[in-house]
């Protein structure tokens, strides 16, 4: 793998300000028009300073805001050094209220040098302003990008790589031909917010805590995002489903996070022809891999200089699938996944499929075309997949079958991963973290439950499809979610599964609420899991059922954070994609 980074990458100054009396200035998160940072405020007739070394060609990027009633505020940057103060920057945010103003300010000529950054507020009493994110940045070292580009609601075998006959997927199937394809990865949950959690913080559910629509990712837990930020990386997140993003918790470690709305609103200003197009709303799906792909245009040539932290999640083809031109016109892609009665949403599913697979081929072109994608670490990953009544329901988030378990899951690195690698043992998106900052020298934390997959690549062979390690899987199924006295009774566990060797035994635990029952697969010979098998092999089943048991209950902290009132805004799109009734 790449040898640890030499280069100072991205300073991150939020947590080195101090008043003028010498207190640490707090930092927190701010979210305005969907747009979120870290930020610091400075109340007017005040100023705050921190002290850096500036870096070769340095520069400080910021972004700048006024909060509250209409009002003076006007905003300014300097810097002193040897005892001599030089404004850099000054803003006058006159009437324009909750809106970031994105700064650049060159300190070149201080290269070498230690100077104060000084940040300085003129307001009414009544307005607050904000500083979003400052940074500093020099010259760009070696060190790699990483992107983890993930799906939502994408199960495996939806992509030509994994065994779908049709054209749905060319730009994945090309991605995996210049990388490594594991044709085996199983998610630990099978609904958004658990599952988006696990790949962010390499933690199982029952570790991290994060089981139901109300609960958030308490902030002592440390996130990929977390990780490369104090490591030097920028780090940004285009969030289009609120289960994996601000409402539960995944904003922390960003410098900056894009939400929904904000994606809308460039698209509206970028496209002439908007008003002639079918738009799409916060609470859409269908077409926010596309929102993404039009800003992320815009954005990248400003982060030339920046090693930075994409976390992409678009959220097509997440229900209620409603794909846009021309993919809604792409005709029947090969067979369908279940019965006639729900081909419709199959053919539709397909069609956001194969938007998806279009946008990020569009991002990958963005890369080559910046001369950043040779020097990416980049994995495509799914949250979950989705069912088609392959065991009589539409969705996910309700049980634990293989066709919402089962992911697709690729890493391209070309300094060290070989292309055209295929994988067959089974694997988890918990890999996923481990697995990137191994490919660019950063260890991985303490506590990290999913392991690097670079070692495993490094020896090559394909691996052993059904080997005897155990993964696991949690979900509380949807309806019960939404009951209070389900979710707070301290002796429900939920939907248990665990996969070891050619076995899949799934536990339902739900206390009184519901019957206890065990079920058992063998995934070598019944792949579509339609015969349960525990009166067969009553022993085995006792058995990994009691494995499960025994995962849940070592795992299960009780560490939660609450995610409270939801904002409109939020509450709106997780009502749109079905989240709550």
């Amino acid at each position: 793998s790449e040898p640890p980074p030499t280069d100072p990458g991205v300073q991150h100054l939020a947590d080195r300000f101090v008043t003028s009396s010498g207190d640490a200035v707090v930092p927190f998160r701010e979210a305005l028009g969907s747009i979120g940072m870290e930020a610091v405020e400075v109340s007017g007739g005040s100023e705050i300073v921190a002290r850096v070394v500036v870096p070769e060609a340095g520069a400080l990027r910021l972004s700048v805001a006024a909060v509250g009633p209409a009002g003076s505020a006007r905003a300014q940057v300097a810097v002193r050094s040897a005892g001599t103060e030089s404004p850099l920057m000054e803003a006058d945010l006159g009437d324009e209220r909750s809106v970031w103003s994105v700064s650049h300010v060159d300190l070149a000529r201080y290269a070498g040098r230690e100077v104060e950054i000084v940040l300085r507020a003129d307001a009414d009493p009544a307005v607050r302003v904000l500083w979003g994110s400052p940074v500093l940045t020099g010259v760009r070292g070696a060190r790699a990008n990483v992107v983890v580009y993930e799906i939502d609601t994408l199960r495996a075998d939806a992509l030509g790589t994994y065994g779908f006959p049709g054209p749905s997927s060319p730009w994945i199937g090309a991605l995996a031909r210049e990388g490594a394809l594991f044709a085996y990865c199983t998610s630990p949950a099978s609904w958004t917010r658990p599952a988006a959690v696990s790949i962010q913080t390499s933690l199982s559910p029952p570790t991290h805590g994060v089981l139901r629509e109300k609960l958030r990712l308490p902030e002592e837990v440390e996130t990929l995002a977390d990780v490369l930020r104090d490591e030097g990386w920028y780090t940004v997140a285009f969030q289009t489903n609120p289960n994996a993003g601000r409402p539960a918790g995944l904003d922390q470690g960003f410098d900056l996070v894009i939400e929904m709305n904000a994606l809308i609103r460039h698209m509206q200003l970028k496209m002439e022809a908007w008003e002639g197009t079918r738009q799409i709303s916060s609470g859409s799906a269908s077409g926010t891999s596309e929102l993404i792909a039009f800003l992320l245009e815009d954005l990248l040539p400003d982060w030339n200089d920046l090693p930075v932290y994409l976390y992409l999640h678009p959220n097509d083809p997440h229900a209620p699938y409603d794909p846009r031109g021309p993919f809604d016109r792409v005709p029947d892609l090969g067979r369908p996944f279940a019965e006639d009665r729900v081909q419709r949403p199959l053919e539709s599913y397909g069609q956001d499929v194969r938007a998806a697979d279009y946008w990020l081929g569009e991002i990958v072109r963005m890369l080559r075309q910046r001369g950043e994608f040779d020097r990416t670490a980049f994995a495509l990953v799914s949250d979950h997949g989705e069912e088609f009544r392959d065991h009589g329901r539409m969705g996910h988030g309700i049980n634990l079958y293989e066709e919402t378990l089962r992911v697709p899951f690729l890493v391209r690195a070309p300094w060290a991963v070989p292309a055209g690698t295929v994988r067959r043992d089974r694997v988890s998106s918990l890999d996923v973290m481990p697995t990137l900052l191994d490919l660019v020298g950063v260890p991985v934390p303490e506590g990290a439950e999913g392991r690097s997959l670079l070692p495993a690549l490094e020896a090559g062979g394909a691996g052993e499809e059904f080997a005897d390690e155990a993964h696991y899987a949690h979900v509380i199924t949807m309806k019960l979610r939404m009951e209070d006295e389900v979710v707070l009774d301290p002796a429900v566990v939920g939907t248990l599964a665990v996969l070891r060797g050619p076995w899949k035994c799934v536990v339902s635990d739900y206390g009184t609420h519901r019957p206890d029952r065990i079920r058992l697969y063998n995934l070598r010979e019944d792949p579509a899991e339609r015969e349960d098998v525990a009166d067969q092999h009553p022993d085995v089943a006792a058995a990994l059922a009691a494995e499960a048991r025994a995962w849940w209950d070592e795992r299960r902290t009780g560490q939660e954070a609450d995610a409270g009132e939801l904002d409109p805004e939020f509450e709106e799109q997780l009502r749109a994609l079905g989240y709550l009734e």
